[in-house]
C-alpha cells in the first residue's frame, strides 16, 4: 500500500528516535499492528492524522484508545507527558446536590 511505504520510509528516521519520546512510543503503537494502515483501521482514523501526530503530538482524546489497543502496552504517559494522566485516572466522587 502506498501509505505504508511513506511510512516505511520514515523508518529508519524513526528508529533514531530516544525510545522515551511521544514519537517512539506512538511508533511502538503502530508496530504492534504490523502497519500503519492496519493500526489506522483498528483505531478509526486516515493515515495523514496519525503521520501529522509524528511530527506534532497525539491529541489526548486519542491516548486512551491507543493504549486499550496495544494492551497498554504504550501508556497515555509515554504518548503525552504533559498531562497529568495520574489525576485522569482517580475514580472521582459524584457530585453533591
Amino acid at each position: 500500500m502506498p501509505n505504508d511505504l511513506a511510512f516505511e520510509k520514515n523508518r529508519s528516521k524513526l528508529a533514531s528516535m530516544d525510545s522515551d519520546t511521544p514519537s517512539a512510543a506512538l511508533k511502538r503503537a503502530v508496530d504492534e499492528f504490523g502497519s500503519l494502515a492496519g493500526f489506522c483501521e483498528r483505531l478509526g482514523v486516515r493515515y495523514q492524522k496519525v503521520q501529522f501526530w509524528f511530527k506534532n503530538r497525539v491529541p489526548a482524546e486519542y491516548c486512551p484508545r491507543i493504549e486499550r489497543l496495544v494492551e497498554r502496552r504504550v501508556r497515555c504517559e509515554q504518548l503525552r507527558p504533559d498531562i497529568d494522566w495520574a489525576y485522569l485516572r482517580q475514580p472521582h466522587p459524584p457530585e453533591q446536590p
